[in-house]
């Protein structure tokens, strides 16, 4: 019996300390601080850094950002170039992100959809080569690990590289963007394909490899 009623407050406890944190998570997430927050060059900053990070980017830059409610926000562009692996450059137009709360109590900052209405991609083929682990300070435990993006789409993309020194690739196609373990898996649809030497191509579907970012189907 001494055991059960152990047991009982321990579980009492447990469900007492997670109702506080997600209490108190939920006035921080609505509070019009956090809305500050977001809005401000040093929440920018850090995203840009993050972003180029994930991305493989020297570096990256975002228009100014905007919470436009408690779950999402929004930025008019975002840019980044000297990439290091599949894209070279990168250019969107009209981002917006849903934020998931929940994903903070599994360590992620969590983004369900991400949605671009525009932009212009530039890949290469690069050399797959293991990446250093950088050290952590001894707090990062407590903090999430991860960022996660469930999804991102683009009603109307442009994906380019270079072909016999001119601009080759599809365009105006629908792009769809999902995790594949530390990378991305990248699929396009519709659009036109266009490349010197061949004439211009109807684009059903693509799919990646590995060295080949983008295979016609």
């Amino acid at each position: 019996m001494r055991l059960r009623r152990k047991l009982l407050i321990l579980v009492a406890a447990i469900a007492v300390f997670f109702l506080i944190a997600f209490a108190v998570g939920a006035v921080i997430f609505f509070s019009p601080l956090l809305t500050h927050y977001v809005q401000s060059e040093v929440f920018r900053v850090a995203m840009e850094q993050e972003t180029a990070k994930g991305l493989h980017f020297s570096q990256s830059h975002y228009a100014p950002i905007r919470r436009t409610s408690a779950l999402t926000a929004h930025s008019d562009s975002f840019e980044a170039n000297n990439g290091e692996k599949a894209m070279k450059s990168l250019v969107a137009n009209g981002i917006t992100a849903k934020f998931d709360p929940l994903g903070v109590f599994l360590r992620q900052w969590r983004f369900s959809d991400v949605r671009v209405e525009s932009g212009d991609v530039e890949i290469q083929i690069y050399e797959a080569s293991p990446e250093a682990v950088p050290g952590k300070p001894w707090f990062a435990i407590f903090l999430p690990n991860r960022v996660y993006l469930e999804k991102i789409e683009s009603e109307r993309a442009n994906i380019m590289w270079r072909f016999r020194s001119e601009r080759a690739g599809f365009f105006g196609t629908q792009l769809l963007i999902t995790p594949h373990g530390r990378d991305f898996d990248y699929v396009a649809t519709g659009g036109r394909l266009k490349m010197a030497v061949v004439p211009d191509l109807e684009l059903r579907r693509t799919r990646p490899d590995h060295k080949n970012p983008f295979n016609p189907l």
